[in-house]
Order: C-alpha cells, then structure tokens, then sequence
C-alpha cells in the first residue's frame, strides 16, 4: 500500500491527535496547578491517570478490530477521547479527582489505537518496508508531542489554559468526519472484512491467554521490557519536562515552547533508526534478529548517557541538548529495533495482540515513570535522581535486547506448537 494512501494518512493522522491529546496536559497542568492549588501529589495523580485507563484496553483493542476490523474501532475511539477532551476543562474545574477520571477515560479509548493500526497496516506492509512504515508512525506520535508542547504554551499565554483542550477535541471530530468518507468504510458496517475474518480466525477465543504464550519466547519478553523502558523515560520525559525545565532552570511562559525541540530531535531519530534498520537487512547481509539487536543496543545505549548527563549541567541550553540526544537515540532504538521486531514475528492479528501485550506491560512502566519523580522528591531525592532511574533502565533494555531480541521464529507457529 502506498504511503500517501488515505487509509495510511488517516492512520498518521489519528495517531498525531492521539499524542496531542495525550500530553497537553504536560504544559496544561502548569497553569491549571497555579490556578487551582494542585499539589505535587494532584499533579501527578492528574498525569499518571491516563495510563490507568491505557492499560486496559490493549486487549479490546486487538479483539474488537479483529471481530469488527480495525477502522471501525478506531473511529469509535477517536470520536470517544475527542469528546472527553473537549470536557477536560469542566473536569479540571470540579477537582483534581475528576480531572483524573477523566485523563482515565482518555487512555480506555486511546489504548486500542495501536493495536488497531498494527492490525490495518501489518498485512498490506513488506518486511523491508516495516521499518520505514514504523518511523512514520512514530514521526506522526512525535509531530503530535511537538505541536502540543510548542502550541500550548501559547494558547496558555493568549486564549487561556481551557483553549487547547477545545482546539484538539474538535479537530479530532474533523478527522472523525474524514474516516466516514473512506471508502469501503460503510460497507464494513454490514459485512466484516476479509481481513477482520482472518484475523478473528486467527485470533481465536482468548486474546488474552494467547497473547500471555507469547511470553515464553524470549525474543517477545526482550521485545516487552525493552517497551516498558523505553516507556518508563518515555513518561518521565513527556509528562515531567517542562515543570522540570520550570522548576529547575527558571523556563517559563512562552520559553516553555522549547519542550519540543527534543521531540523535533526524536522525529530525526525515528527516521534514522527506521531506515538504517531496514538497510542493514537489505544491503549489508545482516540478518533480521541481528539489525533489530544492533539498533537496539546502540541507541538505548547512547540514550542511557546523555540522560545520565543531565544532572551534572546547570543551564537550559544544555539541558534541552541531553533531552534532544535522549529523544534522538530512543526514537532510533525503538523504531528500527524491537517495534520492527514486532512485525518480523507477528503479522495480522498476532501482530494486533503482540502490540496489545508489549503496549499493556508498558503502559505499566509509563505509570511508574510519571509517579517516581514525586516518589523520589518525598523520600528526599530530586529531578537527577529520577533521570538516573531511567538511564538505568536504558542500559538494562540494550543489554537484554543483545542477548534475547532473536526475531526469527514466528509467534503464530509458535503458539500453535504450544497449543
């Protein structure tokens, strides 16, 4: 399928609105805290919330796009988190508690977006395609990040905080609007398609359990921690950074736009990583486990450093620096490594319920990234502390990934073999 398909624009679209969605909150959370008197411990109830709901719909997600195919779900989805963001505000109004339940809500219905994309986009795409494919969709996440952190400080200093919860809630109803002109999309309401059908046959009756076998490959369980570390800083960055770059380096109002520089890094990384990934399985001889292992282990490693390094400097610039080497180099990591791993041992609903297992394990790393910072600052630690934290899981990810990450055997005839 072609990369300018619209079913592939829609897709890159959905997940841009997605990650808009996601990590407003970031830059919100700063003027709606000095609005509204949120503590520390509001604050990240409020940003670890999403992540509670995220977690839970994995699962659904891949079952219901292959009982129903993935468009539908992730229409239904899009619409669902567009409308509770457009009530985010009132939520945020009432208390911190409701604000949460909310933010909860947001990530029960972006959980299955994913999913869903693996299963639309994992028949139609080639082996020595998947990775580029891959740093689309990651350049799609990350465009998402960088037009929240860039746009939102100044909705916040123009229009006030509530304006860009409207403006993103209302374009994902556009986009919504899009998805039901596609065509072949109405037809689908009556007949499930043939690659839904294959999908359920594939799938069988318990998602769940046949997900979990997968676990007893060691590639999948290198594939699933390598996810959750990455997650882990993922959170830790996205959810902490500006109140990190406000608190620690005296970043405010509009400076707070410079949040997304590392996210204009990490679109650079997602690229690079997707590309030399797939070169080095095309034009170099190497096999497929060995150029997933290599990109791995290299970026994770680089990223373990330059997040190491940035407790020991004292100024934005160079701060912003570190964050944009970090964004880099786990973009390359995950995009060229274990995501495109991914879809070397699973296509079709396998590789639907393999994003749902490494999604669900690290949305669980995602909700202990956001809440280790104010763990940390109750036990007495600070900012630094947190990031060695995750430096640490950087290293551990390029280290196991170099021993396990074998993405040569197929978790379809693997599980069968087991069954």
């Amino acid at each position: 399928m072609a990369a300018t398909s619209p079913t592939v624009v829609l897709c890159l679209a959905t997940v841009f609105l997605s990650l808009c969605d996601r990590v407003q909150m970031s830059i919100a959370i700063i003027a709606i805290s000095r609005e509204l008197d949120w503590s520390l411990s509001e604050q990240a109830e409020v940003l670890s919330a999403f992540f509670w709901g995220y977690i839970f719909t994995q699962f659904l997600g891949a079952r219901l796009s292959a009982q129903y195919g993935g468009r539908w779900v992730l229409l239904c989805a899009l619409f669902s988190w567009s409308a509770v963001t457009i009530t985010t505000p009132a939520l945020c109004r009432t208390s911190a508690h409701t604000a949460a339940a909310g933010r909860a809500l947001l990530g029960l219905f972006e959980g299955t977006t994913f999913p869903c994309i693996f299963a639309i986009l994992s028949p139609i795409v080639p082996s020595e395609s998947r990775g580029n494919m891959l740093a689309r969709l990651n350049i799609a996440a990350t465009l998402g990040t960088i037009a929240a952190f860039a746009a939102c400080p100044i909705l916040v200093e123009t229009a006030g905080w509530p304006s860009m919860f409207y403006l993103f809630g209302f374009a994902g109803i556009v986009v919504c609007s899009l998805w039901l002109q596609l065509d072949g999309l109405q037809a689908s309401v009556d007949t499930v398609s043939e690659e839904a059908a294959a999908s359920q046959k594939a799938v069988g009756s318990d998602t769940t359990r046949t997900a979990f076998r997968y676990l007893s490959l060691p590639a999948v369980c290198a594939i699933c921690f390598s996810h959750a570390c990455n997650n882990f800083g993922d959170a830790m960055v996205f959810s902490w950074l500006p109140t990190l770059m406000s608190s620690k380096y005296s970043v405010t109002g509009y400076q707070l736009s410079l949040s997304s520089i590392p996210y204009v890094a990490r679109m650079g990384g997602a690229t690079l990583g997707g590309r030399w990934s797939d070169r080095l399985v095309r034009r170099h001889g190497s096999t497929i486990t060995a150029a997933r292992c290599r990109v791995v282990t290299v970026g994770f490693g680089l990223a373990a450093i330059a997040l190491g390094l940035v407790g020991s400097v004292h100024d934005a610039g160079p701060a912003f620096l570190l964050f944009s080497i970090e964004r880099f180099t786990t973009a390359a990591g995950s995009v060229g490594g274990y995501e495109a791993a991914k879809l070397d041992i699973a296509t079709g609903a396998d590789a639907a319920l393999l994003q749902a297992l490494a999604n669900s394990i690290g949305a669980v790393a995602s909700l202990l990234g956001t809440n280790v910072i104010p763990m940390i600052v109750a036990a007495g630690g600070g900012w630094d502390d947190a990031l060695r934290c995750a430096a640490i899981l950087y290293c551990c990810s390029a280290l196991s990934y170099a021993r396990w990450g074998d993405s040569s055997v197929s978790v379809a005839s693997h599980v069968l073999t087991k069954s």
